[in-house]
């Protein structure tokens, strides 16, 4: 019969200082676990435990040890440079973030976040996530996967700092995830305000974006949470602006950041195309800059004096980009609608771009 998870992981820090055999392999009458130790090179990094409830037959030590060998193993073949204690925050928070087509029973997932000393229940639940910037041109360059072991621990020694419970690991491969299980009455912006504070001032050397979801109370609802701050600094990510709090959240990242929401979805590529491919395919072919004329307006909410100062163009100069570009997409660029759906096919090409979309919007 499988035992309830809450049971066999309950103040599993003590119990299992507490199970000594002596050997490499042995078996512990008090507590009727098999356990046999885990590493390689010379270096132990765990213990590997088959409860058992009596003295285990000979096969099942050597099934225990040759688990042991391949989990050794494995690890060597699969090193991402990881800590344990990293290993096991970043399979629970795969799972959460799997949710709810994870086929791990929630309960179990709150049974091991517990035994990691962080407990989901009654607690305000918040994803963060964390990405580097990294820059082409005139700054830092490099890659994301590369880091992400050591920002994790660096976010990791923030949220100690900051003195919350928290899940910290990178999960995706881009940025590190941290779940915050705050208390019920706890300031939510003051806490992450402070996080992103500290885990700057343990990485001072590389650009973070941090981005938060929306505060939870239910521990099924907690990947909801991570995938929109997953969502949010990944937005945010190609913005100039930083708030002052020093993360984003959604309402910092506004159009942008629903259209990066939507950036598989077709039906964005077909309206770009119809709004700005005949521009598109024109400044391609004379090597005109139209298309970022029609930015510096749109940024500038119709403002042809200001736009054209934004662009150090002349008015006079200016203004004939501004006449070609009505006649080349059949639109006035006085009505207010044309500006706006001219702006957000626009956004859509930038998201496009940042996504590595290799469609032209003219396609």
């Amino acid at each position: 019969m499988r035992r309830d998870p809450r049971e066999l992981l309950l103040d599993w820090h003590r119990r299992s200082r507490g199970a000594r055999t002596g050997e490499r392999t042995g078996y512990d009458v008090r507590t009727g676990w098999l356990v046999t130790t885990v590493g390689a090179r010379g270096r132990d990094w765990g213990r590997l435990v088959v409860v058992c409830g009596e003295p285990p037959p000979h096969r099942h030590i050597v099934v225990a040890e040759r688990a042991a060998s391949a989990l050794a193993v494995h690890r060597i073949l699969a090193d991402t440079g990881d800590t344990l204690e990293r290993q096991a925050h970043r399979d629970v928070l795969a799972q959460l973030l799997a949710t709810p087509a994870t086929t791990t029973p929630l309960d179990e997932l709150l049974a091991r976040a517990e035994a990691l000393h962080v407990p989901l229940t009654g607690h305000r639940l918040v994803g963060v996530a964390v990405r580097p910037r990294f820059t082409g041109a005139g700054g830092p360059t490099g890659s994301a996967g590369a880091l992400l072991p050591d920002l994790a621990e660096a976010a990791a020694l923030a949220t100690r700092r900051a003195r919350v419970h928290a899940l910290v690991a990178g999960v995706d491969g881009v940025s590190v995830h941290v779940l915050l299980a705050l208390s019920p009455h706890a300031d939510v912006d003051a806490v992450v305000r402070r996080l992103a504070q500290e885990v700057r001032r343990t990485r001072p050397s590389v650009t973070l974006v941090l981005g938060i979801g929306s505060a939870v109370t239910a521990p099924s609802e907690a990947g909801r949470s991570l995938v929109e701050a997953g969502h949010v600094a990944a937005a945010a990510l190609h913005r100039d602006r930083q708030p002052a709090r020093g993360y984003h959240r959604l309402d910092d990242v506004r159009l942008f950041g629903l259209l990066h929401l939507l950036g598989d979805d077709d039906r964005l590529h077909a309206f770009a195309r119809r709004e700005l491919g005949p521009l598109l395919d024109k400044d391609a072919a004379t090597g005109s800059r139209l298309a970022e004329a029609l930015r510096r307006f749109c940024e500038h909410g119709g403002n042809k004096s200001a736009a054209a100062a934004a662009a150090h163009t002349s008015r006079t100069a200016y203004y004939q980009q501004l006449s070609r570009i009505e006649q080349t997409l059949a639109v006035s660029l006085d009505d207010p609608e044309s500006i706006v759906s001219l702006h957000v096919a626009l956004l859509i090409t930038d998201v496009l771009a940042l996504s590595g979309d290799n469609h032209h919007p003219s396609e």
